[in-house]
């Protein structure tokens, strides 16, 4: 799913339709600790995502609890959950733990 560099909507006019597993994968996807859905186990999940910010680009592959990122041609390896605000430090450039603990808040 390619999202614009705007506002996106996930919508519809019906519940059970992905609406939340879609968030809840994307917010796996980035190195976060999520509830599982009925069906799927989050840690049994292979997820890739791209994500760009401040115009850096980062490919994320997380494959139960290691996340590998490659920015451009360098690869960087983190061990979930140990790693978890090294990773974001990392993402979104703040060494701030209090701020990086309330960013979903």
């Amino acid at each position: 799913i390619d999202f614009s560099e705007n506002n996106n909507l996930i919508f519809s006019k019906e519940n059970s339709q992905g609406k939340t597993t879609l968030l809840r994968l994307m917010m796996y996807s980035l190195g976060y600790k999520i509830p599982n859905t009925k069906s799927i186990k989050f840690t049994d999940c292979y997820v890739e995502a791209g994500i760009t910010i401040n115009s850096v680009s980062h490919r994320l592959i997380r494959n139960g609890d290691h996340i590998e990122v490659t920015t451009g041609t360098t690869k960087q390896e983190f061990i979930l959950h140990e790693e978890q605000d090294k990773l974001h430090m990392f993402l979104f450039g703040i060494d701030n733990q209090d701020v990086l603990h309330n960013l979903l808040g």
